[in-house]
């Protein structure tokens, strides 16, 4: 009886030793886990403090680059002139500080996803000596923006025509890449005159 007591509580103890193993290596893992948990949001916070900065970062380059955008029509002899089409339109165009009437004029319509700026800031240096340059930004881009539901490229062209026939612009040739050149088939359409070039 003895044995089987002296078995019986062997077996007890190899069992609460089991037990504590578990519990013990439960509790590591418990204790890792959190430890891991910790280490995770604080490495969490930092990249959110990170990615905070960068995206500052990439605002005031944005902001710095548009206004050497900028800059450089000024140094073309252009100016930032907004239209009111009506009361739910508004046309911004960059136009010559001057006219010159021995220069024929030319419209540069950008194409999707940029702005006047943006789209033709190579150009207007070298085309600006032969020509009056007007630059509008389309609906939606750049400072041109609309409250109606129209959203087409005969709307576009319609708001370009019109914001050209506000500055006194009556004759003149168009250049419109990618989306842009789709607004300029639609202003040639509408336009009742005879186009110099297209």
């Amino acid at each position: 009886m003895d044995k089987t007591c002296g078995k019986m509580k062997k077996k007890s103890q190899s069992h609460r030793r089991q037990q504590k193993s578990h519990l013990n290596h439960s509790m590591d893992f418990v204790q890792l886990l959190q430890a891991f948990s910790s280490y995770f949001y604080i490495l969490l916070s930092i990249l959110q403090c990170k990615v905070s900065v960068l995206s500052n970062l990439g605002r005031v380059f944005i902001s710095f680059l548009d206004t050497m955008l900028s800059l450089n029509f000024r140094l073309c002899s252009m100016s930032p002139c907004t239209i009111s089409l009506d009361d739910q339109t508004t046309m911004h165009f960059w136009t010559p500080n001057h006219r010159q009437l021995n220069k024929p004029t030319l419209v540069l319509i950008h194409g999707f996803g940029g702005n006047s700026r943006w789209q033709f800031f190579t150009q207007v240096w070298p085309l600006s000596w032969s020509f009056n340059l007007y630059v509008p930004d389309l609906l939606f881009f750049g400072k041109s923006y609309t409250n109606r539901t129209d959203q087409s490229e005969l709307f576009q062209a319609r708001c370009i025509r019109e914001g050209l026939k506000r500055l006194s612009v009556n004759n003149f040739s168009v250049v419109g890449i990618s989306y842009g050149g789709y607004v300029t088939y639609r202003m040639a359409e509408i336009i009742k005159m005879r186009w110099r070039r297209l």
